[in-house]
């Protein structure tokens, strides 16, 4: 009986050992396979949307990067809100405290200075997931932001997609327009002046 007893008890531990061990080689996995984020990622405290970008001089949409020296690069795709940067790219060497950042992934970036990306700034930052939400995951909560790419575009007033600059194509046209007219009229005029040569030629 004592026997019996002890076999029970083993079989019990073992499969808790067994259930123990497959949860925790689950968790590591998830934590494995989860998106890097930027160190020291800060969130800050919910804020009215409005208000956010009322003290933002700087709002961009933008792909960033995370280098490994510590160093995050935001490729700058739309400018939202602001004077646009002199370069596309926008640098920013061991920042202490920016908010969190996808590696490869797009952002909505209210910048209180371009010239820094420290969450003290401020600088706000909202994922822009591959679906079009913003910030589907709550990551930086605040009132009033549009839960979609395309609401976003809209509560800036900016259309999807940039037009090209009004008359660009049509000053184009315009100029290339008279000069084909005078090639054509060249063409034309050459082709009678050869056919009339042939005519006067001996024999034609």
């Amino acid at each position: 009986m004592g026997m019996r007893s002890k076999t029970c008890l083993w079989g019990v531990l073992s499969m808790r050992s067994l259930v123990f061990g497959i949860g925790l080689a689950g968790l590591i996995g998830v934590a494995v396979l989860a998106p890097p984020f930027a160190r020291a990622g800060t969130t800050g405290p919910s804020i009215p949307f409005g208000a956010a970008i009322a003290a933002s001089r700087l709002v961009v949409i933008a792909t960033t990067e995370l280098r490994a020296d510590g160093a995050i690069v935001v490729h700058v795709e739309r400018v939202l809100a602001g004077a646009r940067p002199a370069t596309s790219s926008l640098v920013f060497t061991e920042p202490q405290d920016p908010p969190a950042f996808v590696d490869g992934g797009r952002a909505v970036i209210a910048f209180g200075e371009p010239t820094s990306i420290e969450a003290a700034a401020p600088t706000r930052a909202w994922q822009i997931s591959a679906d079009g939400y913003v910030d589907p995951d709550g990551i930086q909560p605040a009132d009033g932001l549009p839960p979609t790419l395309a609401a976003l575009y809209t509560w800036f007033g900016v259309p999807m997609r940039v037009e090209p600059a009004a008359g660009a194509d049509g000053g184009l046209a315009n100029a290339l327009g008279p000069i084909l007219l005078v090639l054509v009229a060249l063409a034309l005029a050459e082709g009678g002046i050869a056919h009339r040569d042939r005519r006067r030629a001996p024999g034609g």
